[in-house]
């Protein structure tokens, strides 16, 4: 093997060994060697470099990317072998201090105040939101016990009996199951014998229900037994209709009440009418009633009160006030505004109207009738 040959095997040794063990030099003089090409291109051949095209051009642009990347890989080597990377962003301790910091800045914030009050309201916005409630099965029992809580909460002395109370009224199947729509009365009084008043009553209202299934529906009325021995007391259900549909002969007539909780007295007559129903959502119920009973007291007495939620009311009566004086009364909270519909010389007609909800137990109203001139003891009658 001849001397060159060898020279340069071992120069290529010495060189790649220098290369190899040296920090700098790889990147010293890759840039040495990229500056002077840019120097070249740039200022040496300034007149051929600005012919766009040329070979010369290109060489150019190419220089000025390499030698940007070039300083930029200067520095991430100079990192390296500065053993930065090593010590400080791939140690344990900066992972331990990243740790450290993160749980703290987590712990203020899981600790603080604002983040309680922000994952409570936003629990209760979960929780309490319609469309999370209609999903939950014992809505109707969370209803109670929230009613329960705050009774508790607000009548500590009464809350037993008084959630009994709500209990055996709102959270009954019997409640729950269907309530009135726009109910509309309309009395019709006359006056017989001198002693005794007819009432006629034309009621509709729509019922509206939750589901299509089956269920009982009923009314009932009461009145005065005769003391006169002239005219019988009646209670008669003229007309019966559910969606103009006469049903009067699908139901029950029973002169008892079949809720033994109703206590009927001895000199009153008694009369209920039920019927079940199915199959739609919405019914138009019609009911005409007549009853006849007698003058007992100074004023004659008509109630009307619900065990079903009822959703606006209008009354009209209409009377001969040459013959009848009248008090309309509310029965709770709930006030009827008053107008005049017309007044003729035998006949006047007084509406009054609710724009609103009548509660179980909480509303209602009553007539008391007065014959002109005419004064006895107690009676009355009266609608559920």
């Amino acid at each position: 093997m001849s001397l060159i040959p060898k020279f340069i095997i071992t120069a290529k040794d010495y060189i790649v060994k220098l290369f190899s063990e040296s920090r700098w030099l790889p990147i010293v003089s890759s840039l040495t060697l990229l500056i002077i090409f840019f120097l070249v291109t740039e200022y040496f051949l300034l007149d051929q470099k600005q012919k766009e095209g040329t070979w010369l051009y290109y060489l150019n642009s190419i220089s000025k990317i390499a030698l940007t990347g070039g300083f930029f890989t200067m520095f991430l080597k100079m990192f390296q072998f500065a053993g930065v990377v090593e010590e400080i962003i791939l140690s344990e301790k900066f992972y331990s201090r990243l740790e450290d910091s993160r749980g703290k800045q987590l712990n203020e914030i899981f600790n603080s105040d604002k983040f309680s009050e922000k994952i409570g309201e936003t629990l209760n916005g979960v929780l309490f939101d319609s469309k999370y409630l209609k999903k939950d099965k014992g809505l109707d029992k969370i209803w109670r016990d929230v009613t329960t809580c705050f009774i508790q909460d607000e009548f500590p002395d009464i809350h037993k009996s008084l959630s009994e109370k709500l209990k055996n009224i709102y959270f009954n199947d019997n409640f729950l199951n269907f309530y009135y729509e726009n109910w509309n009365d309309t009395y019709t009084v006359k006056v017989i014998d001198g002693t005794y008043i007819q009432l006629t009553k034309s009621s509709s209202y729509y019922i509206k229900r939750k589901n299509t299934e089956k269920f009982s529906f009923s009314t009932s009325f009461r009145v005065d037994k005769d003391v006169y021995n002239k005219v019988p007391s009646v209670i008669e259900f003229s007309r019966i209709l559910v969606d103009s549909k006469d049903i009067k002969n699908l139901g029950v007539i029973s002169e008892e009440p079949l809720n033994k909780e109703v206590q009927i007295k001895e000199e009153e007559i008694y009369k209920q009418f039920d019927v079940d129903l199915e199959g739609k959502t919405s019914y138009f119920v019609e009911i005409e009633t007549k009853m006849i009973y007698p003058f007992i007291s100074e004023y004659e007495e008509f109630y009307f009160y619900t065990k079903k939620i009822v959703n606006n009311i209008n009354v009209e009566l209409i009377y001969d006030k040459n013959e009848i004086i009248y008090k309309f009364v509310e029965i709770g909270l709930e006030n009827f505004e008053k107008k005049n519909k017309f007044d003729k010389p035998t006949t006047t007609s007084d509406m009054f109207s609710y724009k609103g909800l009548f509660l179980p137990e909480n509303g209602g109203y009553k007539f008391y009738f007065k014959l002109k001139n005419f004064t006895m003891q107690k009676g009355g009658g009266g609608t559920m």
